[in-house]
């Protein structure tokens, strides 16, 4: 899948500066028959990207506090992000900012998720229709 919105992710590990959280974060896809495009047997899933990752502003208040189990990793679905790439002495760096995202397990959901469901209402794709109505349908496909 890669790192792009809507995308899920794995957050493994967090040091919040004072400004913003570096997370060390994976994405992954699932392998329909446990074999890789590389030829790799893998347990059902391969990982896509991992990197370290910038949560800034919303997302890094939203993050703040957050403990991830020893062994464990957090859940989360990326709302909002961005990637740059900053070029020193020739060499190219990429750098992987994260500014809204929404926790996907339980045990870390945030109280407050109104910014999500607003998020939720915006991006279902409808045709002639209100955003509840949109909910409502079990399958809308755009292409019939």
């Amino acid at each position: 899948m890669g790192f792009r919105v809507d995308s899920f992710a794995n957050i493994w590990g967090a040091e919040e500066h004072k400004k913003f959280t570096k997370v060390r974060l994976s994405i992954g896809r699932y392998v329909k028959d446990g074999v890789t495009p590389n030829g790799f047997v893998s347990n059902g899933y391969e990982t896509t990207f991992s990197d370290f990752v910038a949560l800034i502003g919303h997302a890094h208040n939203k993050f703040k506090g957050t403990t991830i189990p020893e062994g464990s990793c957090v859940k989360i679905k990326i709302l909002n992000c961005d990637v740059t790439q900053t070029v020193i002495n020739g060499k190219k760096y990429n750098n992987y900012s994260i500014f809204d995202f929404e926790f996907t397990d339980n045990d870390n959901n945030p109280k407050d998720s109104t910014y999500s469901k607003k998020q939720q209402s915006r991006s279902s794709f409808s045709r002639n229709k209100t955003a509840a109505q949109a909910d409502t349908d079990e399958y809308d496909d755009p292409f019939s």
